[in-house]
């Protein structure tokens, strides 16, 4: 069981500042009050451990780190004395308690058990016991999905360490862990779970990879009690090929986290090159120099999920179209930043950007989940947003109106004088295009804006390159992405005087994308041959094929895995 804890060889930072028996801890000093704090504090705990189990680490700041967790865990428990019936001890977020600091004391107890420590081995089996009653109930929580299988590993193996293991194999709450985490792939669509092209939807409407993250981690240990759930982790590691880059940290923003990080983690399995994940609409191009992915919008995924905490970062969910390359300015945070667009003048100087994040802020205890609006055909040219990988070229094209993504009725708009309403800003309608071509490592962007108000707009790409819309309703932007040089070019800006104007897409020499019969689902062609073709919207029941009519004839789609796109059945495929 032990070798399938995490180990690191960096020792936490700040560990000379941590003071044992005082009467403060030294470091993350309002733990026992705000829960931000509490989960800081249980995740360089965990970081101690995980040096701790290292043995060729060394033995005295080893030491050090299984005396700070000693000196820890009885503070713990006097702070947490008659709350464990409560809803939140403290703070307003129950996450770091039910999760962070129960896998806190399992770590603990793996601590004490590596150190042979029968005594403090049983202490921690009654403190996570107190905090998690089931891998289901914490507090006065019921949780279900991810966050069973992060209480489920702790409660577990305090049950294995009590004596009491068959049992608890038994509990119902357990079964429900050991179900959701054999993971059979999700068979109807708009459902949670993994799908077969790997997009991972929790929270029912949430890109969410973070919980996949954890639970993989977490999951690992439960083998030893449940073999199936190797499939789990197979399904993860087929994902993260996809999903990161294997030098380069940096990948998809907001796939792992509602935080503040611009990173992601590597992957030394991962191609370089261009894939995608149709479902949600994700693409990426990854070169040895440069991490170049986006994600598109649908009317069933989430754009943006926040909490309490984290609510700042819904332009990077949506808007970011930076590349990013193997320099620290690549992850630090800005505001103004690549493809943000801005209403043109939101500070006094009007010569000025306005370094405002757009809030979009959680009115519950957890969090808010906001979902692009439906469109009607006449906002969109093509029946559905889409995305392929076809010979060293990437495409993708959205069609969304995100109401909530707006600026606070503090800001002006200049010439009309008048404070803007809450969603002015919001109210427009984007149809981006995105065009990845490796071998020129190039990425073109087209962005097409119809805006419901006349007003001044600024889409942003770096301090030389602002494009400003004047007083329009709609307007297209192009630009581009030499990414082997490091520079975005302005190609042109076009204004349109009616809805009929369109994005005049520069696919590649002999490539079309177009709507099947009965606006199915929309193909890629080439010289007017179907290639490749989205998975139909309509179709609810999801299968490794499917039949739709183009010209009346019917075409057969089957599922390839190896470049994760469902091809006309007839087509040998040749990556």
């Amino acid at each position: 069981m032990f070798d399938l804890v995490r180990r690191q060889d960096e020792e936490s930072t700040n560990l000379d500042k941590y003071r044992i028996g005082g009467n403060t801890t030294g470091i993350f000093e309002k733990w026992n009050s705000d829960h931000v704090a509490l989960g800081d504090m249980g995740n360089w705990l965990i970081e101690c451990a995980c040096f701790y189990f290292r043995k060729e680490n060394n033995s005295e700041r080893r030491e050090l780190c299984l005396n700070i967790m000693h000196d820890f865990v009885p503070r713990w428990e006097t702070a947490m004395e008659g709350k464990y019936d409560g809803w939140i001890p403290w703070g307003t977020n129950w996450y770091q308690f039910s999760i962070t600091m129960s896998n806190m004391l399992y770590h603990y107890l793996m601590v004490c058990y590596m150190a042979n420590d029968r005594e403090n081995i049983n202490y921690a089996v009654k403190l996570i016991l107190l905090l998690v009653k089931t891998p289901r109930k914490s507090l006065q929580f019921t949780r279900d999905d991810a966050n069973t299988v992060y209480m489920g590993l702790p409660w577990i193996v305090a049950h294995y360490f009590k004596g009491d293991i068959d049992e608890a194999l038994k509990h119902e709450d357990y079964h429900y862990v050991i179900e959701y985490i054999r993971f059979p792939h999700v068979k109807k669509r708009k459902d949670e779970g993994m799908y077969l092209d790997s997009t991972y939807i929790t929270h029912t409407t949430v890109l969410a990879y973070g919980y996949m993250s954890e639970m993989t981690k977490m999951s690992q240990p439960l083998i030893g009690f449940d073999e199936q759930m190797r499939n789990f982790i197979l399904d993860w590691r087929r994902a993260i090929r996809i999903l990161f880059h294997p030098t380069l940290i940096y990948g998809p923003i907001g796939f792992l986290s509602r935080d503040k990080r611009l990173t992601a983690p590597t992957n030394v399995d991962s191609r370089l090159g261009i894939q995608v994940i149709p479902t949600c609409l994700f693409i990426r191009m990854y070169d040895n120099d440069y991490s170049f992915a986006c994600r598109g919008q649908n009317e069933w995924i989430s754009y943006y999920e926040a909490d309490a905490t984290y609510s700042t970062l819904a332009q990077y969910w949506v808007m970011y179209r930076g590349v990013r390359f193997k320099d620290k300015k690549s992850h630090e945070m800005k505001f103004p930043d690549v493809g943000f667009i801005y209403p043109k003048y939101l500070t006094a100087a009007k010569t000025e950007l306005t370094k405002e994040h757009i809030i979009i802020a959680s009115q519950q205890l957890t969090t808010d989940t906001w979902i692009p609006e439906k469109l009607t055909g006449a906002d969109k040219p093509l029946a559905y947003g889409f995305v392929f990988a076809f010979k060293n070229i990437g495409i993708m094209r959205h069609f969304y109106r995100c109401k909530n993504l707006a600026y606070g009725e503090k800001y002006t708009i200049e010439k009309y004088k008048r404070p803007a309403m809450k969603n002015d800003y919001g109210r427009f309608t984007a149809d981006e295009l995105i065009i990845c071509d490796l071998d020129k490592h190039t990425v073109k962007i087209f962005i097409r804006i119809e805006k419901e108000e006349p007003y001044d707009m600024i889409l942003f790409a770096d301090k030389e390159t602002e494009w400003i819309a004047q007083q329009l309703i709609m307007g297209i932007w192009s630009y581009e992405w030499d990414c082997r040089q490091k520079k975005i070019t302005k190609n042109n800006f076009k204004t349109l005087s009616s809805s009929a104007g369109v994005i005049e897409a520069e696919y590649p020499e002999g490539i079309t994308v177009v709507n099947s019969d009965n606006n199915e689902t929309v193909i890629l062609m080439e010289n007017e041959k179907p290639m490749i073709a989205m998975y139909p919207d309509a179709d609810l029941n999801l299968n490794t094929s499917f039949t739709v009519k183009y010209k009346n004839e019917d075409l057969l789609f089957n599922f390839d895995e190896l470049t994760n796109q469902f091809w006309k059945g007839d087509i040998c495929i040749d990556v």
